[in-house]
């Protein structure tokens, strides 16, 4: 449930970083509080996995496939006003591997 309340809050933050003209700015405001509710259920996930090799390789995954989804998708619109560059997985991915002290 946390992690539904969080992708709901993270739409609002995206909807209010790529149509600012047209949302409220409060949507940014409540947008903001989906990240830390993604740590917590990261660090609930590295809690309570049963492999954490395996939860950062999937991490990793997460964040190689986003990475060049981003570099994709600024391929192909180069000239739009919002850099595509939002990764959470890779962050999630450090932050993981620091708390863990394990590589791959």
């Amino acid at each position: 449930m946390l992690k539904w309340v969080a992708l709901v809050l993270m739409l609002l933050d995206h909807l209010g970083e790529f149509f600012p003209q047209s949302v409220p700015l409060w949507f940014r405001w409540l947008g903001r509080m989906s990240a830390p509710l993604f740590l917590f259920c990261l660090a609930q996930g590295l809690e309570k996995t049963r492999s954490r090799p395996r939860y950062l390789r999937r991490l990793w995954t997460g964040s190689a496939v986003m990475g060049l989804g981003s570099f994709a998708l600024t391929l192909l619109f180069p000239q739009t006003p919002v850099a595509i560059s939002n990764n959470i997985f890779s962050l999630d991915f450090m932050q993981v591997d620091a708390v863990s002290g394990k590589i791959i």
